[in-house]
């Protein structure tokens, strides 16, 4: 689905004439905004945001699991002989980063009201304000 939707977004932004793949300075929030905009995508947009919120819970319940760690290190000889050496690393230090927030609700929750308020933001055509993480620390 993100896929998807951002093969759609760089669409729109190409009808518009940007090309971000040669020239991603061109690409600014306004722009950005109008593109996503221009989509008109509301629906999917946030059931892509529930997604990963749903997908964020899965993997904090999985990562309690002693056997899942066991599992990913058990396979990581094969993923390197299979030329898949970098996705089984990025796998376990993503396991490994939801291990050590000891409970990723704070963090989920966190994306998930940074992203709607965003999506709010683009989609009500008004000012945008900072969408840097800066802007929204509590």
């Amino acid at each position: 689905m993100t896929r998807e939707l951002d093969n759609e977004l760089v669409q729109a932004l190409q009808r518009k004439q940007i090309d971000i793949s040669s020239h991603p300075n061109a690409l600014n929030q306004a722009l950005y905004a109008q593109a996503y905009r221009d989509c008109d995508n509301r629906e999917l947009r946030l059931r892509q945001i529930e997604l990963i919120q749903e997908t964020g819970e899965m993997l904090d319940e999985v990562v309690g699991h002693p056997l899942i760690f066991f599992t990913v290190r058990l396979v990581r000889a094969p993923a390197h002989a299979a030329g898949l050496g970098e996705l089984q690393k990025f796998i376990e230090r993503g396991l490994g980063a939801f291990k050590q927030m000891k409970g990723a609700t704070h963090f989920l929750q966190t994306i998930h009201n940074r992203e709607t308020f965003i999506l709010k933001e683009i989609l009500s055509g008004g000012p945008l304000s900072d969408w840097s993480a800066d802007a929204f620390k509590d």
